[in-house]
């Protein structure tokens, strides 16, 4: 063991920590064997950790920004994120009833088809919709995976207006969804392709209310949002959380000969038809994260009653294009921290994911301290109807 007052007589440093590197040096007399002493900042790595518990606690928090997973993956990658907000409109019957995942693919399933616009669409299914595309993903990386994910939901109806139940419960996701090629291509039913990313059967075409059953559900009303924010964050439920994903789309493996491994195929006539009815297995693997369900009745009729913000923040080695001399120029570094790692999402597991924020800023645009443990406390002191 090296001490502190040895690395100092020899060069080493305080607050930084050392590697041992031997490099062999030829003489004549024969080999001889010089260590060499190659100083490794902690600041980084502490830095690195800070985000990541940033992104599991409060991914919408300007902190998170730059995020990575510290498990034992070593290739260096560089950080993206994906961010925007639409509104989300009650039907005729004052209903809002959804479904969102951590996949930037296949984003949002909405079961009654009334939302506003998100980012993609897929014209024979106006039930589900992404926040990007494969080509957008292929542009920057080789290959993705999630750090963290969230959502963010304010209430947007006056204060004379806001009626109705909002209901969200995580679920554990299990499977391979119906990607972009056969969304685009095919009309599927809602409901079942709910069934094959969750394996839970809906009972019918919409997610009923009994929802509310679940383990870790929350129910709240319009008028406990009238000045809080509902924060919805994401954590990981399985190692599988920690694999990558192909960022592309499918491709010819020669001629007219693709591999489609376990993805969606329409069947016409006696053989199946293939073309562009399939996709990159890889890319729709939903394994090691929860899907949210967002069940809401009694609201205005066709009305917009709330404002949904949603983030996810990705890694991945960086693309290189052919046709392109441009490339990343932020920092592209590896970070690897098994214990420490397993440390956060440990901790991130105990936290409710569902809560009432008091101030919360959007879009990283300010401080999150302290707003959490406010608006919890409001909302439990309404229920007990206290004030404070």
């Amino acid at each position: 063991m090296i001490s502190k007052s040895r690395l100092a007589k020899k060069g080493g440093r305080r607050g930084t920590s050392s590697t041992v590197v031997t490099k062999v040096v030829a003489t004549r007399t024969g080999v001889k064997a010089r260590k060499l002493r190659v100083e490794r900042p902690l600041a980084q790595s502490s830095d690195q950790m800070a985000r990541y518990h940033a992104a599991l606690h409060s991914p919408f928090s300007p902190e998170a920004m730059g995020c990575r997973v510290p498990d034992a993956y070593s290739y260096p990658t560089a950080t993206f994120r994906i961010n925007g907000k639409t509104s989300l409109n009650s039907t005729g019957a004052g209903a809002i009833n959804m479904a969102f995942f951590n996949n930037p693919l296949v984003s949002v399933i909405d079961f009654n088809t009334y939302t506003s616009t998100w980012p993609v669409s897929f014209t024979p299914n106006p039930s589900f919709w992404a926040y990007t595309t494969p080509a957008a993903l292929s542009a920057v990386m080789g290959s993705f995976r999630v750090v963290s994910w969230g959502l963010q939901i304010r209430n947007v109806l006056p204060t004379t207006a806001a009626a109705g139940l909002l209901t969200i419960v995580p679920y554990p996701t299990v499977g391979i969804i119906p990607g972009p090629n056969i969304l685009s291509s095919q009309p599927l039913d809602a409901s079942r392709v709910f069934t094959k990313a969750t394996g839970l059967s809906m009972g019918g075409s919409i997610l009923p209310s009994s929802i509310l059953g679940l383990p870790r559900a929350v129910s709240l009303t319009s008028q406990d949002m009238i000045s809080d924010r509902l924060t919805v964050r994401g954590i990981p439920t399985t190692t599988a959380s920690e694999n990558f994903h192909n960022a592309g789309d499918y491709a010819a493996l020669y001629g007219n000969t693709w591999s489609a491994e376990d993805t969606t195929g329409f069947t016409g006539g006696a053989a199946p038809v293939l073309g562009n009815y399939f996709d990159n297995a890889s890319s729709m693997n939903l394994d090691g994260w929860s899907c949210f369900m967002l069940v809401a009745s009694g609201l205005p009729i066709n009305t917009a009653c709330f404002e949904i913000e949603w983030v996810i923040h990705l890694e991945g080695p960086p693309a290189v294009l052919t046709s392109s001399t441009v490339v990343a120029s932020a920092p592209i570094i590896s970070h690897v921290n098994p214990s420490g790692y397993l440390r956060e999402v440990a901790k991130a597991t105990v936290n409710p994911l569902i809560t009432l924020a008091t101030g919360l800023a959007s879009s990283y645009g300010g401080p999150v301290g302290g707003a959490i443990a406010g608006g919890l406390g409001k909302l439990i002191m309404a229920k007990l109807g206290l004030s404070m």
